[in-house]
């Protein structure tokens, strides 16, 4: 079996999915009898995660700049990995992140003979340059979505020798609770969906949310008086003046009281509300999203119908098929329609639903571990 350095900025029990799916992969890896030593940030106060006898943590960074260099070249030289593994954590920490990380393609190749693996779950255009620089040496690449997989096939086309890619999506499926008793629900969220039975959650906040499709299920709250939307998230961009008038808009349709603003939730109460509600509408998302393709595999391994564009069906890949395990609209103008008629057949968000438990078991078939596995076979027999 390998020797595998990951390096990762943050770990469980933080609420992040991206961190808990991380570090998921790397148990499920060290049940493989991978050797394996964690490098990540050392935070006071910061609890680590639950142990694995096959894990080795160390924290020997703090702002992962180059003066920290010093530190992590002896761990390397004295582990000898064969492979490095960067696992880049999400858009808004990648700036600091990545300034750290430029060294570890040229110690890859020369100090250290290791095989560099990257793992990247979000790209911001301002991180292409670093993210380019890091690619040229790696001997692997792994990505959230496909369009972020294209992305880097064409940073690295012009490589004699290019690296292997692989699509890993975050997915629920294969991430263990974050918590190890039931979520304590806050009073608002638990009477919220106990006064009706038909809830319509919007994940994120209200601004990452397209202005039509807002106005498409204010619809649907006027015409069903027994539906109820619950926006997972805060108001986000939105300002002080906008969220007066939308507020007041509400009102004065009659509706206020059937929409609730949760404010930001951790991953446990995200799970909750997905597995509570009757429809979860992702169609306003931007298709490039890795945000987008995990609460896809969260709503599917919570088995609620979802509402999707064909643009998304089509980028993700997935095995959807509209009527069968998702509801697929071509336009914003069909979602006050499609929305009211999964919501008044009971019959058809069960057949839905059906489905997706049955796609959730097949794709639980593959972990994430095994294909990463899969890859580090591939990349370890050009040592």
């Amino acid at each position: 079996m390998a020797k595998i350095v990951f390096l990762i900025d943050r770990l469980p029990p933080h609420a992040d999915p991206i961190a808990e799916f991380a570090y998921d992969l790397i148990c499920g890896l060290a049940d493989q009898n991978h050797q394996i030593r964690l490098l990540s940030t050392y935070r006071p106060g910061e609890a680590l995660p639950e142990s694995h006898p096959r894990i080795e943590f160390l924290r020997p960074f703090r702002t992962w700049s180059l003066l920290e260099l010093a530190r992590v070249l002896p761990l390397l030289m004295e582990y000898q990995p064969d492979i490095i593994h960067i696992l880049q954590p999400r858009a808004e920490a990648a700036r600091g992140f990545t300034s750290a990380l430029n060294f570890l393609p040229s110690l890859s190749s020369s100090l250290i003979k290791a095989r560099l693996v990257t793992t990247i779950f979000e790209i911001e255009a301002s991180d292409v340059k670093t993210l380019k620089w890091i690619l040229a040496s790696s001997h692997a690449v792994t990505t959230a979505t496909a369009s972020q997989l294209e992305l880097t096939r064409k940073l690295t086309n012009m490589r004699r020798n290019p690296p292997l890619f692989e699509l890993l999506p975050i997915s629920s499926a294969f991430v263990k609770n974050s918590s190890l008793s039931a979520p304590h629900i806050p009073d608002a969220l638990q009477s919220f969906f106990s006064r009706r039975d038909l809830v319509v959650v919007l994940p994120g906040d209200v601004s990452h949310h397209h202005s039509e499709v807002i106005a498409q299920l204010e619809s649907v709250l006027g015409d069903l008086p027994q539906s109820q939307i619950l926006f997972a998230g805060g108001w986000g961009k939105t300002s002080i003046h906008e969220r007066h008038l939308r507020m007041q808009r509400w009102e004065n349709l009659l509706i206020g009281d059937r929409i609730l603003i949760s404010g930001p939730l951790n991953l446990d109460l995200e799970r909750w509300c997905l597995n509570h509600a009757a429809l979860v509408v992702l169609a306003g998302m931007p298709i490039e999203s890795s945000q987008l393709a995990r609460l896809i595999r969260e709503a599917m391994h919570a088995a609620v119908p979802m509402l999707l564009t064909n643009a998304q069906v089509t980028h993700e890949k997935l095995s959807f098929e509209s009527g069968e395990n998702c509801v697929a609209i071509s336009t914003f103008s069909s979602i006050a329609k499609a929305t009211s008629k999964i919501l008044l057949d009971p019959e058809a968000r069960e057949r839905i639903q059906s489905v997706l438990r049955q796609t959730s078991n097949i794709q639980a078939v593959d972990l994430p571990a095994n294909a990463m596995n899969r890859l580090y076979t591939k990349v370890l027999e050009g040592l």
